[in-house]
């Protein structure tokens, strides 16, 4: 009997621990999308996108809308247009 009680802490043991590592995994890959919030003919000012907001751009191919960063800040995705948050 105390052979299985000594197992059971083990696998309690192994198990929370399993679960933590996957828990810190899944929340350090947190990507945050940024739109050009600067006026037309101004320098580009990148903000993240307000919670409870979404972001539309339009077809102007001029002007840079929207990166999508991950957590180190590496943009790994971009769209062209004007932004809008709406």
């Amino acid at each position: 009997m105390k052979t299985l009680k000594v197992n059971y802490l083990f696998l309690a043991a192994l198990m929370l621990g399993g679960g933590l590592a996957v828990a810190n995994n899944s929340s350090s890959a947190v990507n945050t999308v940024f739109y050009n919030a600067a006026a037309e003919g101004q320098p580009e000012n990148w903000q993240p996108v307000p919670s409870g907001q979404t972001l539309r751009c339009d077809a102007n191919p001029d002007n840079e809308c929207s990166q999508t960063r991950d957590e180190n800040g590496a943009v790994i995705a971009s769209q062209s247009g004007d932004a809008t948050l709406i």
